[in-house]
Parts: structure tokens; sequence; C-alpha cells
């Protein structure tokens, strides 16, 4: 046991070991002595206890923590507990962006992305090894150059593999997903994941986990990232859709997963009957609907919500489902809400236009305040012609009937539509 003179038996701290230049020495040792294997895994294990010193990375950094590291991961390619211990650390020096401009990262990447297909079965080997890429793929300014190199180097065909070996492993499935969206965030490697097979990957590892809300969240980002370019979408609208309404049904209590996943439906509702005929069958509606009502102050998630029903409304199969699950409401409660979004505003009339033409969607238009709340739409919006046309659509359908008919000359009074302001 090491000690501190003086005080024979005690133990030296952290702090008193890095500043000492244990740190140097450590590494000096592992690079003298590569293939024995007691100072390489003493040596790995001290430097992992030592790295939550403030002064830890840079001294990492100073004595060429990366290039000793990743040559000891060569030396020991066989040895996946080894290798293992220095993804682990490589993971921490990572964390911090300035370690990320060192050249030999290079190395680092293709030998980690290498590990993963000579020790397929390594669980923890796989995790600490999509948490080291996804610590460099961080934001910083190194990203996109790192990013560049990790797909170029095979990433992405490893990582499919990896997600369908490791289906249990929390960890694999968490950080090979984060790992994904770090990548998608770049758009110039979008095609290339759309076309890698990583979107069932993905999706199939949300349907296994749907309880892991960290997963959901990453899972759903890349899904929406990918689901945003026209060239990438026909590659999501498959499996993708089931796991992302899933998603919404087990973490109901994340407002992040739920405006992700409300965003991937938005973009695939867009794209046309196929992919609308898919989220309602999922159960898409109920989804949207209950995440609007459910997080009423997020906005970015109710103008997914309200677009993406807008988009299902003119649809005559979808109408019925879209009334019995609350559709009418959720728009009227969102337009109420958020009266100067424009989006909100002119797809909530859009989509009861669409559902208004009974008397008794009509009617319940009425009874919610459904003209009063439009009226003043049009009114906030005046110098908007497709909101102040939509509007007057939607009127025309709610004055089918005599009461309606009675009631929005009530409100409108000796006025014109486009000054008038709803009464208290």
């Amino acid at each position: 046991m090491l000690v501190s003179a003086g005080q024979q038996g005690a133990r030296i701290s952290r702090e008193e070991l890095v500043t000492a230049g244990t740190v140097e020495i450590l590494l000096t040792a592992i690079q003298n002595h590569p293939s024995v294997p007691a100072v390489q895994q003493n040596g790995l294990l001290v430097l992992d206890s030592l790295s939550a010193d403030p002064r830890w990375h840079e001294e990492m950094a100073q004595h060429n923590g990366v290039q000793v590291l990743v040559a000891s991961l060569r030396e020991w390619a066989s040895s996946a507990s080894l290798q293992c211990q220095v993804y682990k650390i490589l993971s921490q020096l990572a964390a911090d962006s300035t370690t990320r401009t060192d050249s030999a990262w290079v190395d680092g990447i293709e030998t980690s992305i290498a590990a993963t297909s000579q020790h397929p079965a390594a669980t923890a080997l796989h995790g600490n090894v999509w948490a080291l890429l996804q610590e460099l793929a961080s934001e910083g300014p190194s990203q996109a150059r790192l990013i560049e190199i990790i797909v170029h180097a095979g990433a992405l065909e490893a990582l499919v593999k990896s997600l369908r070996k490791h289906v249990d492993a929390e960890s694999v499935q968490t950080n090979a997903c984060a790992l994904l969206q770090m990548v998608v965030s770049i758009p110039e490697f979008r095609e290339d994941v759309a076309d890698s097979g990583v979107v069932d990957a993905v999706s199939e590892a949300m349907l296994r986990m749907s309880d892991c809300e960290t997963l959901q969240l990453s899972g759903c980002a890349v899904l929406l990232l990918l689901s945003s370019e026209p060239s990438c979408l026909e590659s999501v609208v498959g499996g993708a859709i089931d796991a992302v309404v899933q998603a919404m049904d087990r973490n109901m209590l994340s407002s992040s997963v739920q405006q992700n996943a409300s965003g991937v439906l938005l973009n695939l509702s867009a794209s046309g009957g196929a992919a609308q005929n898919v989220i309602v069958q999922a159960g898409g509606i109920e989804s949207i609907v209950t995440a609007m009502f459910s997080f009423p102050a997020v906005a970015q998630l109710q103008v997914h919500g309200i677009k993406t029903l807008a988009f299902l409304a003119p649809n005559a199969k979808f109408r019925q489902r879209l009334v019995e699950f609350g559709a009418v409401e959720v728009a009227l409660t969102v337009m109420h809400s958020f009266p100067e979004l424009l989006d909100v505003q002119l797809n909530g009339c859009g989509m009861l236009q669409n559902l208004a033409t009974s008397t008794e969607i009509q009617s319940m238009v009425a009874q919610l305040n459904g003209i009063k709340i439009v009226l003043h739409s049009m009114n906030v919006h005046q110098g908007t012609l497709e909101l102040q046309a939509v509007g007057m659509g939607l009127l025309q359908n709610l004055a089918a009937t005599s009461e309606n008919c009675v009631a929005i000359g009530k409100s409108v009074g000796l006025r014109s539509v486009h000054h008038l302001k709803p009464r208290s």
C-alpha cells in the first residue's frame, strides 16, 4: 500500500497521487511493459480510480495518455477484459472536449470498432466501446471530423450487429442509440445511416426496451432526424411507427419522449396515405391526443400534435376515430392556449373544418366555445389570408345549424369578422 512520508499506514488521497506525478509514472509503466499483464491491469485500475480528480484529464493529455492506451489496446487485442478497462478510461478522457483534438483518437476509433467484431459476445466491451464513441461524437469543435472517422471506420454496420446481438444489455442498447443520435445530427451522414439497416435495429431495440426512457429518447431523436430528410423518409415508415407509438404510450411522463415521438409521426403523416394508415392502426391518434392533453404548456409538442391530426383529418376513414379520441377537444384547447402561434391556429381550423361536416360535430364545436375561439384566431391573424380562408370555411360549416348561425351572428354583431374580439 502506498503511504505518505511520516504517516506510515495512512492512505494517500487521490489529489496527492495526481499531484505527485502518479499519472505519468503509470503511463510510462504501461508503455514500457506492454506484454506484462499485471502492469497493464493494475496500472489501468489505478488510472481509473484517479479519473475523478479535476487535474486528471490535463495530466493524461500532457503525457500522451490516448496514444499509450490505444497502443495497449492493440497489444492486448485478444483480451476482452483488459480492453474493456481501457475503453472505460478512454471514455472518461473523451468526456473532456479539449482532449478530442489528439490525433491518436483516429487509431483508437478504428481499434475500438474492430474490437466489437473480434469479441462479438463481450457485452461489457460493446457497451464501453459505444460509450467511448458517443463521447467522441458529442458536440464540440472536433465533432464533425470525429463522426466522419467513426462512420468511415465501419461503425454503422458494427452498431447494427451489436444491437441485435446484445438484445438484453441496456448499456449496449442505450450507448449505441446515443451514438447514432450524434451521427444523424450531422445531415451529411443521414443517408448512410438510413441505408445501413439502423432504422430496423433501433426500432427493434425500442420495442424490446419500451420502458427505458433514455433509449426511447435517443431512438426517437434518431428517427426524428432521419424522417426530416425526404431521401431517408421511406426507411422510417416501416417498423418505426409501432416503436414510436409504443414509446409514447410507455413513457407518458416524459415530455421529451413525447415531443420527439410526435415529431416523427408528424414527418411521416405528411408523407401520405400509406404512413397515415399505419399511424392510425398503431393507435397514433390516441397517443397524440393523450400527449397533447398531458403537456399543455409544451408548445413544440402541441404544434407537432395538431399538425399531425390536421394531416389525418382529410381522410374520411379517420374522422370518427379522431372525434372519438378527443381531437376536437384538444384542437380547441390548444388554439385557446396558443392564439399567437399561426401553425396551431391554421392547422386547428383546418382539422376542425374537415371534422365539422355533421350536425353532431358542429354542435360539439359550438358547445366547446369553438365559435369564439375561431373568431379570436381570425382577429389575431388578420393579415394571414390562408387563416382567414380556412376560418371562414369552418364558420360556414358551423353555420349549417340554426343555433350556431344565431351564435355566430351574435358574436360578430355589426362588425366584420376581421375586427371582432371574443367576448369575455
